[in-house]
């Protein structure tokens, strides 16, 4: 047979043991096939089972497993031990010998047996002692100006008040002088008018006991206003003199 030209390659040859059945009549290959499906039947029948028998819960308690025997320790796992008790033993060793280093080097640093450890040290002790005797001393100074500087501002301060006192006490002096100036022009300018009313007419005279009265209060508060002014020059000059202080 060929198609397109092409011829139809032979079929490769069954392996032995694999060659075809042949059957006399169509009623031998009938009742081989039917015992064939019969046989493969059974088959699956029993995978199904045994499948259901393995799925069942199991009716008694499970055997448990053995343990297996101690093994003896070979060559090779004798040696691993030793390497590993001999890798522990070095980082001990080395752990020791550091410590015993350190207490060495801490008692030599700590002790004077050197006669030359021995005279830096008490330099540097005496040089540590100078500077801190040095500091104190000069914390006492410090604390000395300090308080001078206290007592030299609360005297000027004192000064400066005593200064401004005697200038407010003046200038009170000054006011209440003032005041009884006026009461005395006041007084005596109404002694007056009493005095010369009964000899002017009674018509006019309550009019001149006025214009007496007033000129009197004009000319005490002309005098009054002139001496207010002096005397507060010389409390501006009082006051300058303090703040010059």
């Amino acid at each position: 047979i060929s198609v397109a030209g092409m011829a139809r390659p032979p079929l490769p040859a069954l392996p032995p043991g694999h060659e075809p059945v042949t059957y006399a009549t169509r009623e031998e290959a009938r009742s081989a096939a039917l015992e064939e499906a019969r046989r493969i039947h059974y088959e699956e029948e029993v995978l199904h089972r045994a499948e259901d028998i393995l799925a069942r819960p199991p009716r008694t308690k499970p055997m448990p497993s053995f343990p297996e025997p101690p093994r003896n320790k070979v060559h090779w796992e004798h040696l691993l031990e030793e390497m590993r008790w001999l890798a522990g033993d070095f980082v001990r060793e080395r752990k020791f010998r550091a410590k015993l280093a350190r207490k060495a080097a801490y008692a030599v640093a700590r002790s004077n047996l050197d006669l030359e450890s021995r005279v830096i040290k008490r330099a540097h002790d005496e040089h540590a002692n100078q500077r801190k005797v040095a500091r104190h001393v000069a914390n006492e100074i410090m604390h000395f100006w300090i308080k001078v500087e206290k007592v030299v501002r609360f005297k000027a301060q004192s000064t400066i008040d005593s200064k401004r006192k005697q200038v407010m006490d003046k200038h009170l002096d000054f006011m209440l002088g003032q005041t009884e100036r006026y009461s005395t022009m006041l007084a005596t300018a109404a002694a007056v008018a009493a005095a010369t009313a009964p000899a002017t007419d009674p018509a006019t005279a309550p009019d001149d006991a006025q214009n007496g009265g007033d000129d009197n209060m004009y000319k005490s508060q002309s005098d009054a206003s002139s001496d207010s002014d002096d005397g507060d020059f010389e409390d501006d000059d009082d006051e300058e003199g303090v703040d010059a202080d």
